[in-house]
């Protein structure tokens, strides 16, 4: 199974490039400087929950630290164009960010960096929807009550604090590698879905050949509830 994430992760890696840039740069050809960003959403101190949306490929999506606007987001170059929007909906703040679809159908030799940050004060729903891209999440700083991944050919990994009575993490992949970290000690729960793929659970105990749950989950003050669709890939969740 090792030997099997890791040909995911290296053909991953090669099919979306996966160089990041350390610093946003232009250069060559004719590119429009304000498409790298910075882009924000602007925070009020009333907003109590978000929804963030997003979706993009051939992309480096890394999301880690904090931003005192509710969203803020970074390009590492201006080749490929995003839209940002900002809406409400019943309270909860909806945002979005998107690359242009003319972008997504088009093949694209150097992978992108995206580098994310949200606002820690209100409760998050988040949902990514990439392909052929490399994605790592830092969502501990964060008060997360869900997060929904597809994640066709490339790599997730997502690290998380169960700080919420209930954190739900729905993730379909295909041809891919996903990988969720969580705290010693914390209570979680998964269902597996599994079309020849791996699964590596550490620390559950398995209540049949699709549910597992960590030692004491019915009784814990807050939960994490996992459901993994895997085809063609490799589910694990780690500890730290």
């Amino acid at each position: 199974m090792k030997n099997l994430a890791f040909l995911l992760l290296l053909s991953a890696a090669l099919f979306a490039g996966c160089r990041w840039a350390d610093a946003p740069k232009n250069g060559g050809g004719e590119k429009t400087p304000a498409s790298a960003g910075p882009f924000n959403a602007d925070y009020q101190p009333g907003i109590k929950a978000a929804r963030l949306n997003v979706s993009g490929s051939a992309c480096v999506f890394k999301l880690a630290g904090a931003s005192d606007k509710l969203f803020h987001a970074e390009l590492s170059d201006s080749s490929r164009h995003f839209s940002v929007s900002q809406t409400t909906e019943d309270s909860v703040q909806v945002i979005g960010f998107t690359m242009k679809k003319e972008e997504e159908s088009q093949k694209h030799i150097d992978s992108l960096g995206v580098t994310l940050a949200l606002n820690p004060n209100p409760v998050w729903d988040i949902t990514l929807n990439t392909a052929a891209s490399s994605s790592d999440f830092d969502l501990s700083a964060l008060k997360t009550r869900s997060l929904e991944v597809k994640c066709a050919v490339g790599v997730f990994k997502a690290k998380l604090q169960p700080v919420m009575p209930d954190t739900y993490l729905d993730i379909t992949s295909n041809v891919a590698s996903v990988e969720i970290s969580i705290p010693n000690g914390a209570a979680c729960e998964v269902v597996t879905d599994s079309s020849f793929g791996g699964t590596d659970l550490d620390g559950f105990d398995k209540k049949d050949d699709s549910h597992y749950q960590t030692p004491g989950f019915a009784t814990a003050k807050n939960k994490i509830h996992v459901k993994a669709k895997v085809s063609l890939g490799s589910f694990g969740i780690k500890r730290f």
